[in-house]
Order: structure tokens, then sequence, then C-alpha cells
């Protein structure tokens, strides 16, 4: 009987164990900083792309298109939106005449980039899994398209004896699990990912899904950039450098987007990366350059784009910068009758983000704006909604609050709902407001929605945060998503109707990646009215039975951590409804169940010292 007991005490142990380890989402308590642009400013430039030019706070000037390439441009978009191929490619060559360049025809230089072939046909799919992989990594990106409820998601993987390489994941059940759909390995001997330089974009139209990978790596003591094309359906992989590689040349933090949220068949890629000149010592050329992939589904052919020629580059430019100097930049794009390509950099030694758009795809640029802060920033990224007529976008970047870069440094959003375009677009808060230390910041926009972004970003200490934007200056509480030592994280969602978080984050030493999935149900709770209940209480889910989705309302007399977690006959944790702080109030929150069996489940609340469980059916 002994025996019995103490066997029976040691599995309610590994039970309690298991289920604290699942329950990884938890509350970051504080109170926000001001929702004000303290220390921030914001200037137009009429300083030719030089990051040391004047800053201005009235507007230079208008653009003005050319009128034979505006009439080109608005052929080209009526035939991209007819999905009129043959049609587009024409008119799109007619305008990379008039714009003085070609399409790159590659050429590869193994000796030079450490590309051993530059296509390769992968076969199999891996075993599905809830750890998404657990060897040893250098990066790690997700995103998810409009045009699908699957999520991509890919990491730079590190192979001691030989060169590295990059795999690609899908999950096609909102995160539960992974597919491994194709590897990248055709590097040479000796090339190495770069780390945290990962990123990804899927273009997909109708049954053709293709996910372009960009990454950075070095090759014999240089910097280049991998741009990879899984063809998801095929099984196919095409990879090349991005095509300005040379001993005096280094292209590193690549970052890639699309206007497929636009356009299908005739969809564009847009990459750009940061170029240093290496013009001599402590003399160094800092510029954004951009490549465009006009024709995705087919050639796969690179156009670069000098946008400005003063620099050589996008737009901004910085000359005479020292030895061993890194920027940040980023590019997004967006369509409000004409097509925005949004780019935001951050060059060493200025406390400012320069943004620079085109409203032709790269042919010239409309307008720059700059956003200076009083204390050093770093790091900086942005997303768009995209879709049609959409103008609502974000900027974030690590603002270092007390210059101590050990102390308190936040993460830092500016938001606009109008493009980005004027200096009154811009609204600024604080996507992390802590002392912590944030590391890292991340953020994916909400595909075509109205103003929804995901963020993620890491702190010393590490801990993996989660955080979804309720206005330009709201936020649902930032939930810990890690349940190991981790500091690298990414946002991402899944498209789902009460709980659309996704969190992809792996190990302080790049060991394992994870996903994190239902962790974010600040969107699928409804509080009923303002009356503060008497006590505690938890009613029957209705309807019940149900197929596929239920309502489960719930009570709390005060303010404190509420869990809501359903479970299988046998125990298991199948989802995480509520777990966050929550004022006091009557809620009702939704419980989707589309992805599991029929049978008896139980859904249970925690609230103080108040514990209740309840059974529900579900009949398919």
């Amino acid at each position: 009987m002994k025996h019995t007991t103490n066997l029976q005490y040691s599995r309610n142990l590994q039970y309690v164990f298991f289920i604290i380890i699942l329950l990884i989402s938890f509350v970051c308590y504080s109170q926000d900083k001001p929702h004000l642009n303290d220390g921030t400013g914001y200037f137009y430039s009429s300083s030719n792309g030089d990051a040391s030019g004047p800053m201005l706070t009235t507007v230079p000037g208008s653009y003005q298109e050319n009128p034979e390439r505006q009439a080109l441009l608005n052929q080209l978009r009526e035939a991209r939106l007819n999905n009129n191929v043959s049609k587009a490619k024409e008119i799109q060559r007619r305008l990379n005449e008039l714009d003085g360049v070609q399409p790159v025809e590659y050429i590869n230089n193994p000796l030079e980039t450490g590309i051993q072939q530059t296509h390769q046909q992968f076969t199999g799919e891996g075993d599905g899994i809830s750890t998404i992989a657990s060897n040893n990594y250098w990066a790690i990106a997700t995103q998810t398209s409009n045009k699908s409820q699957h999520i991509f998601t890919a990491v730079s993987e590190f192979v001691p004896s030989a060169g590295d390489q990059i795999k690609v994941y899908v999950s096609y059940n909102r995160g539960v699990s992974w597919v491994l759909k194709g590897t990248w390995s055709s590097f040479g001997n000796g090339v190495r990912c770069t780390t945290d330089e990962l990123d990804i974009e899927p273009v997909i139209n109708g049954t053709d899904t293709l996910l372009f990978v960009v990454s950075g790596y070095s090759y014999n003591n240089n910097n280049f950039t991998l741009i990879a094309r899984f063809n998801i359906g095929t099984g196919v992989v095409y990879g090349q450098s991005f095509s300005l590689s040379s001993t005096t040349t280094k292209n590193y933090s690549p970052r890639v987007t699309s206007d497929n949220t636009v356009f299908g068949g005739n969809a564009y890629v847009y990459i750009t990366v940061s170029n240093d000149t290496m013009l001599g010592t402590n003399n160094h050329k800092l510029r954004q350059r951009l490549c465009i992939i006009q024709d995705p589904f087919t050639a796969f052919t690179q156009t670069h784009k000098i946008v400005n020629p003063a620099g050589g580059g996008f737009y901004w430019h910085y000359s005479g910068a020292p030895d061993n100097s890194y920027f940040y930049q980023d590019v997004a794009y967006y369509f409000d009758s004409t097509d925005n390509i949004y780019s935001a950099t951050i060059f060493p030694g200025y406390n400012n983000v320069y943004t620079a758009w085109s409203k032709n795809t790269g042919g010239s640029i409309a307008g720059s704006l700059i956003i200076t802060e009083t204390l050093p920033i770093s790091r900086v990224r942005i997303a768009f909604n995209g879709g049609g007529g959409n103008r609502n976008g974000a900027i974030i970047y690590l603002r270092n609050y007390t210059s101590n870069p050990n102390g308190d440094v936040d993460v830092k959003c500016q938001n606009t709902t109008s493009g980005g375009i004027l200096l009154s677009s811009f609204t600024a808060s604080y996507v992390e407001f802590t002392t912590d230390t944030a590391t890292t910041c991340d953020i994916q926009a909400v595909k075509i929605a109205n103003n929804k972004f995901k963020f993620a970003y890491g702190v010393r200490g590490s801990r993996c945060y989660y955080r979804s934007n309720t206005s330009t200056t709201s936020y649902s509480p930032s939930l810990q998503v890690n349940n190991l030592p981790g500091i690298r994280v990414k946002a991402g969602y899944r498209i789902a109707p009460t709980d659309s978080c996704l969190s992809i984050w792996s190990k302080n030493d790049g060991t394992g990646m994870y996903s994190t999935y239902g962790c974010d149900n600040f969107t699928g709770i409804i509080q009923n009215g303002n009356t503060v209940p008497e006590a505690y209480t938890l009613s029957q889910n209705y309807p019940n039975p149900f197929n596929p989705v239920t309502n489960i309302k719930f009570s709390v007399p005060q303010a404190g951590i509420v869990k809501l977690v359903v479970y299988d006959l046998l125990g298991n944790e199948v989802a995480t409804l509520v777990s966050q702080q929550m004022n006091a109030g009557s809620y009702t929150v939704d419980f989707d169940a589309s992805q599991l069996s029929s049978s008896v489940y139980f859904y249970k609340i925690q609230a103080g010292e108040f514990t209740a469980i309840k059974k529900m059916m579900l009949v398919k």
C-alpha cells in the first residue's frame, strides 16, 4: 500500500510539473511610460540622402512624376491587377529601359560566393513536430500570408563539418505541428550564416506557393547575402547571392517584402541589404541597396535599382563610417493608389530613424522623413498591413532609456495610419516599457487588417515576450512565451477566430526552435457590461454539445490573474483560453475546437483561490 501511495504521489508531481511547463504565458505587470513623443522629433530632409545633412520642418517640395513614366505605371498596375502576365512584363521592360536598368542574369562564381550550385531538388516531408527543430541555429524567421492559413518558418543551421544550411518548415494546423519542407544545402565548406540575419516572404498565386528566404552569410572573410526561392509544391529550391558581391563590398542584414497582398501571379519581391563599400580604413560608405524580383514565379532574376544616384543606393547614405560599422535597415510595401516601397535605416553614431519611400517601384524617391531621438537607438523594423488602399504601418526600434546599454532599454513604436509620409503621420508609444533591458524586437503586420500588428521582444534574463496592439497607443498584456532560457524571438500570428497568437523562439545558445501558440486570448474575450460581480462563477458552456465553437462565461469579483484551460479525458491540455491579469467583471470567451476530435472535454478556471471545473461535449 505504501509503495502504491508513493507511486501515485510521484505521478501527481510529474503531472503538476508537466502542467507548469505547458503554461508558459505570463502577464508582465507595469504601468506604461507616457504615450508621448518624449525626446522625439520629426523632420523633412533636403540633404540628397546624406545622413549628416540638414533637417527641415517644412516640405522641401512635392514630388512630380515624369508623365511618360506615370502613364506606363498606370498601365502596369492595371495589367498586374488583371493578372495579365505577358502585358505586365512588356510594360515593365519599357519602364526598366526608361530607368536605365536591366534584370541581372545571375552567373555564379563558387570561389567568390561560396555557393556550390544554384538549384537543387528536395524530396520528402519531415514528421509533424511541436518542437520545430532541435539543432544549432544562427537565426529564425516566420511569416503568415493572407492568401493561405499555412504558417511559414525558416532557420539558418550551423553545420560544423560543412557549409551551413537553410531549412524551411510549414505548419498546416495553426502552429501546433510543423513539417520540414525543404533544405538549402549548397553552401560550400566554410560558409557560415550570420547571427540574426534571416528574413522570409511567402508569395502565393492560387495553388502555387513560393517562399523567398534571404540570409546573411560570411565566406573568405567577406559578407554576402543569399536569396533562396523555395517552391513548396514542386520541391525545387533555387539560390543565388545578392549580385553586388566583390572583395571590397559587404552586403549584410538582408530584408525582404512583396506586394502579394495586392497582386497574385504578377507580384514583385523587394529585397534590401545593408551595403558597405569599404573605401578604406575608417572610411566606409554605408547605404541601403534595393533589388526587385519582377518575375518570382518564372525566371527569378534580379533588377537592381539605384534610386538615389547621389548616394548610390535606395536613398540614405553615410560616408566616413568607422571600421566594423553595422547599420540596421528594413523595407515594407503598401498600396494607396500607387505602389509604395517604404524603407527605414539607422546608421551608427546617429540617434535617428531615416525613412524614405518610392511610389514607382524604385524608379525614384517620392519623399523622406527623419525621426530623431535624444537617446541611442538600434534594431529598426517596419511593417505595413498591405492590401488595397491600406496605409497602416508601424516602425519599432530599441531605445536606450538611460544611455546605459545594460540598463533600461525599451521597445518604442511609431505608428502611422496615413502611410508615414508627413511629419504628423506618427504616434509614438512603448511596446516594452518596464525597467528591463530589451535586447531584441520584432514586428509582423496582420495582412490586410486594419492597423493590427504583432510584436515580440527578448529581454536580458532569458525571457521572451509577445504582445498585440489594440489601437495606435494601446496593447494587450505582455505575455512570456518561453519555458526555456531564450532570447531570440519572432512575432507571428495564425488565422484563427479567437486566438491568433504565434511566436517562434530559440534558446540563448541557439539550440532548438520552438513554437508557442494559443497564448494571446485578448482578442477573443468580451467583457459583459461594467457591473462588478459579487462572486466568482464559471458557467456551463453554450451551446453544449457544440460544433465547433462554443461560448464560456465567467465572473471575477476582483482583479487578478485568471487562467481558463481546456483538457481532454486524459488530462492533457488542449487549449489555454485565458492566462492574464484581468479586472473585476463578467466575461465571455469563445472556444474554437475545429482542430479537435469529437469527445468529452473539461475546462478549468483558476482565479485567486477560486477553482472550478465543468464538462463539455464536442460532436462533429
